[in-house]
């Protein structure tokens, strides 16, 4: 029994070249998501074969690897922090930011955070607050992060 493939609705690339994600109809079955390997020896494989030879123009998605992961910035100890806050110019605005938060323990926690804190990790939602009050691009944060690293 030969596969009949009633529609091919649409093809994606895959990162091995030659190989795709491909959504059909085929009679008897339906509607399905096939991986196509060329070399698979599947009957529905030397179906698409044959009709992807027949149909040389049919739209194919092109393959777009996954983004990079996030780069693990350092985690910083107080004296780094605190250099790189003084050294551009932010400790006051930073402290202003602390005495905005309406919130009593809100603030009494972030201030002692700053005060008492042993390290300062990128990814703390305090820091993410103070980089809102203080109007900096993540970029920008990041790459100060990274220079205070270094001190």
């Amino acid at each position: 029994m030969s596969t009949i493939i009633t529609t091919v609705h649409s093809i994606k690339a895959l990162a091995e070249e030659g190989t795709f994600d491909i959504d059909l109809t085929v009679e008897g079955i339906g509607r399905m998501n096939y991986t196509y390997l060329p070399d698979d020896d599947a009957p529905i494989t030397a179906a698409l074969t044959a009709w992807l030879a027949a149909n040389p123009s049919f739209p194919v998605e092109l393959y777009e690897p996954p983004p990079e992961p996030p780069v693990a910035l350092p985690i910083l100890k107080p004296y780094q922090f605190w250099g790189a806050v003084r050294a551009q110019g932010y400790e006051a605005t930073l402290h202003d930011w602390v005495a905005s938060i309406a919130d009593p323990v809100e603030q009494a926690l972030a201030s002692s955070m700053l005060e008492f804190s042993l390290e300062f990790r990128r990814n703390h939602p305090m820091i993410e607050a103070a980089r809102v009050y203080l109007e900096m691009s993540e970029t920008d944060l990041d790459n100060l992060w990274i220079w205070a690293a270094t001190l």
